[in-house]
């Protein structure tokens, strides 16, 4: 038997224990998050609420409702339950004033967009931000088009 092969149990012991404290050090770390990710998931769930809450007017030939809280971090489309959006992400609601030329914006805490049977909008979105990274979802109030930019 040649005794040269493999390792002894006291090598095994060492990998394992050096294993274990790396383990230890990534999980007391924490999950890694991106702040790109993380606005882009938030933009894609106001996109995803604004284009159902206006395929839904269309459908039910009814004026249809979307409200973004900014403080509270959610998105309600008509009666459906509030969908909460990363905590990490703020919200600034921008709302164009109508009286107003186009380079008045409103903010406010609450956002309510109204989308009409015929597609239109009231118009207005938010602006989504974490850190250097920052996204805007907007409504067109004439064609009820969801849009989001980045890099604003």
């Amino acid at each position: 038997m040649d005794r040269q092969r493999g390792f002894t149990l006291i090598e095994m012991i060492v990998v394992l224990v050096v294993l274990g404290l790396i383990g230890g050090i990534v999980i007391a770390r924490g999950p890694s998050r991106s702040a790109t990710l993380e606005v882009k998931q938030a933009v894609g769930m106001v996109a995803q609420a604004m284009r159902g809450a206006r395929a839904a007017a269309i459908a039910d030939d009814r004026t249809e409702t979307i409200e973004i809280d900014t403080i509270g971090h959610t998105v309600r489309a008509g009666s459906a339950r509030p969908v909460l959006l990363p905590g990490a992400v703020g919200i600034t609601a921008v709302m164009i004033a109508a009286a107003a030329p186009p380079e008045t914006i409103v903010r406010r805490r609450y956002v309510a967009i109204r989308f009409a049977p015929d597609g239109s909008s009231s118009g207005g979105g938010v602006v989504l931000a974490e850190g250097n990274v920052r996204m805007a979802v907007g409504v067109d109030w004439l064609t009820g088009r969801v849009r989001f930019a980045d890099g604003l």
